[in-house]
C-alpha cells in the first residue's frame, strides 16, 4: 500500500552563514535523495536557526530576512518561503537591532523522478536586514523522507 516511508536522509550544519544581499544564497544546508520510484513524494522537513541583524539603514524601514526551500539550488524550483524579522522599531538606525528565530518548514514535494534530487535552504537579507543562518553556530537540520505512492 501507499504512504510507507521508503527511505530517510538528513543533514545538519552549524556553520554560521551571513547574507546582506537581497539575492538568495545557500544557507549551507542541503540534502540529496534518489527516489526509488517516480511516483514517490518527498517530505521535506527543516528546522533552522535564523537571525536578522539591522544593516545600519534608516529605522523606518523593516529589518527582515527571507528563508526559503528549493528543489535544486537556490536558482531551482522555489517550494516554500518565509519572511522573518522586525517590521518597525523606533531607533535612529537599525544597527545592532536583531531578531533571532527558529524556522521550520514541512513541504510534501512531487519531484516525479528517480534521479538524485537535492533540496537546499536559501537565505537573503530584505529591506534593512542582513540574514544569518546558524547564528552563534547553533545547528540547523533537514530531513527528507521518501513516501511511497
Amino acid at each position: 500500500g501507499g504512504g510507507k516511508i521508503l527511505q530517510a536522509v538528513s543533514n545538519t550544519t552549524n556553520t554560521e552563514t551571513t547574507n546582506a544581499s537581497t539575492n538568495l544564497v545557500s544557507s549551507g544546508l542541503a540534502v540529496a535523495i534518489t527516489p526509488s520510484a517516480s511516483s514517490s513524494k518527498i517530505l521535506v522537513l527543516v528546522g533552522s536557526n535564523f537571525r536578522v541583524a539591522g544593516d545600519g539603514g534608516a529605522s523606518n524601514v523593516a529589518r527582515e530576512g527571507k528563508v526559503a526551500i528549493f528543489r535544486g539550488s537556490v536558482s531551482g524550483t522555489l517550494l516554500q518561503q518565509q519572511i522573518i524579522g522586525i517590521t518597525n522599531i523606533d531607533a535612529t538606525t537599525s544597527a545592532g537591532v536583531q531578531s533571532v528565530n527558529s524556522i521550520s518548514f514541512a513541504f510534501l514535494d512531487s519531484p516525479s523522478t528517480t534521479n538524485a534530487t537535492t533540496y537546499t535552504v536559501g537565505i537573503s537579507g530584505l529591506n534593512n536586514g542582513d540574514a544569518q543562518a546558524q547564528p552563534f553556530n547553533f545547528g540547523s537540520s533537514m530531513v527528507l523522507l521518501e513516501v511511497g505512492a
